[in-house]
């Protein structure tokens, strides 16, 4: 099973055991595009990308963000809160 370490803004770090870990972990976060995290979407961007960010949004972002209101490339969307990388 893979080991995972979640960072957060001021660098601590959180191990986290398995995808399962990461979506346990993540289950208060979303994409940067308003999307859950599941287990699907969270092995997916592993595979392409290594590592996953999570964001917490408002409840006006969110909605914007999946009505389609909000562009998910729009800088004004705050930063990730955690990057979870794979060890």
């Amino acid at each position: 099973m893979a080991t995972y370490i979640a960072i957060d803004e001021d660098y601590c770090l959180q191990k986290l055991t398995g995808i399962r870990g990461v979506v346990d972990f993540s289950k208060e976060y979303r994409h940067r595009s308003g999307q859950p995290i599941t287990f699907k979407s969270a092995s997916d961007e592993f595979k392409n990308n290594m590592h996953l960010n999570v964001y917490a949004f408002d409840n006006e972002t969110l909605n914007g963000l999946l009505t389609g209101k909000i562009d998910p490339c729009n800088r004004q969307i705050p930063g990730w809160k955690h990057k979870i990388q794979r060890i």
